[in-house]
């Protein structure tokens, strides 16, 4: 059994994660964490780890300072790092600190697993420059912000920040049949699947992909 810790400052994207990895027979997260410093807290509570997926940009201590400090230790776990912007300056940073691999926060659950279990293994994984090339023309290609109307960019902004499609609807005056009508074509204009893809949609336009 492989045991996982997740360490991103947002929510939603942390629960993503988390139920990703848990529904896995051979994996179970033993700890979910809004940053480093919580995470570092929370150490001494976690009987074994295997794996710490950590997000490069969070309050207090980030990604890179926490591969730096848990790699101080004697038998530190491996460490996969998740990032918006995946650029080569980063990627290299966080292998010199330890790490074991860097996935770009636009990778699918798929392979989400898979990089987990080849760090827990003893492997690494790392994006050359041309499969992060194709990744970001991938996403490009799909459309930003501009293709949606006033009102689904507003439905947009709420989703982002976290609301329900029935506090959406209070707050639009509108029944939540309409609204989940203008998440639909949302997700069609932007390309996403999901609630997750969203938040990473917009993390990557609001600039947090800027680390």
């Amino acid at each position: 059994m492989i045991h996982v810790a997740v360490v991103d400052d947002h929510a939603i994207v942390r629960a993503g994660l988390t139920t990703v990895l848990g529904r896995e027979s051979d994996m179970t997260v033993v700890g979910a964490f809004a940053h480093g410093d919580a995470f570092f807290k929370g150490l001494p509570r976690i009987e074994r780890l295997d794996v710490v997926l950590f997000d490069v940009t969070m309050p207090l201590i980030d990604g890179l300072e926490a591969v730096e400090r848990l790699h101080m230790r004697r038998t530190p776990p491996a460490t996969l790092m998740l990032s918006m912007h995946a650029d080569r300056a980063t990627i290299d940073r966080a292998r010199s600190l330890g790490a074991r691999g860097f996935l770009s926060k636009e990778a699918d659950d798929e392979r989400v697993v898979q990089a987990v279990r080849t760090v827990a293994w003893g492997g690494t994984v790392f994006p050359d420059q041309d499969s992060l090339a194709e990744e970001h023309t991938s996403r490009s290609a799909q459309g930003g912000l501009d293709a949606l109307s006033e009102q689904e960019r507003h439905v947009f902004q709420l989703l982002y920040r976290g609301a329900t499609q029935k506090e959406i609807a209070r707050d639009l005056d509108v029944s939540p049949k309409t609204v989940s009508t203008y998440k639909a074509r949302i997700m069609t204009k932007l390309g996403l699947t999901n609630i997750v893809e969203l938040i990473r949609f917009g993390d990557r336009a609001s600039g947090k992909s800027d680390a």
